[in-house]
């Protein structure tokens, strides 16, 4: 029996290692920022579990910041922290605003400040910026239209379709830090 018990705690603690709120816990330990605002920016499926350990490790340091993840993923209140829930695996008007409202957190930076920008899966139909701004409110439906006419109906899919009507924004933030140094 001690076999099975100790081999039901390597795995009970190799999940926990993974889980995406130790991984930045542990990537923030002993990190030191300079003297500037730190914004954080988190997208994607785990954004909530990974900006909630970021505010855990770096409590006031955090100027402000947005969690943009899918629909009920938000788990609850971050200090200085906005949570917006958006349309997944297809974006939607609420994808457009949180993106906006990202990209107009990062707006203004200066050679001191730091963007903690942490993504985890689904960031790329959750961080969408409209080419055309009259296709935010429409883009949801041409994708779902797209799903109706027999097309395979994965996040593949649906984001090959609303490449047409938007562009995923994650190469966005490092022009925004230019002339600074953005660590991947």
């Amino acid at each position: 029996m001690k076999l099975r018990a100790d081999a039901d705690g390597i795995i009970k603690e190799s999940f926990a290692a993974i889980l995406p709120d130790a991984a930045v816990q542990r990537a923030l330990a002993g990190h030191t920022f300079g003297s500037g605002r730190i914004v954080l920016v988190a997208v994607g499926k785990a954004a909530w579990q990974m900006a909630r350990a970021a505010a855990d490790t770096l409590g006031e340091r955090i100027d402000c910041g947005i969690v943009i993840t899918k629909y009920d993923h938000v788990m609850g209140t971050i200090p200085r922290v906005t949570c917006m829930e958006a349309g997944h695996p297809v974006p939607d008007a609420n994808s457009f605003a949180a993106t906006e409202e990202a990209l107009r957190l990062t707006e203004h930076l200066t050679a001191e400040d730091t963007v903690l920008f942490l993504l985890s899966g689904g960031g790329s139909a959750l961080f969408e910026k409209a080419a055309d701004p009259r296709c935010r409110a429409h883009s949801s439906h041409r994708a779902a239209a797209c799903l109706g006419r027999g097309h395979r109906g994965d996040e593949h899919d649906s984001q090959a379709h609303e490449r047409g009507q938007g562009r995923q924004v994650r190469g966005a933030l490092c022009p925004r830090t230019r002339p600074f140094h953005c660590a991947q």
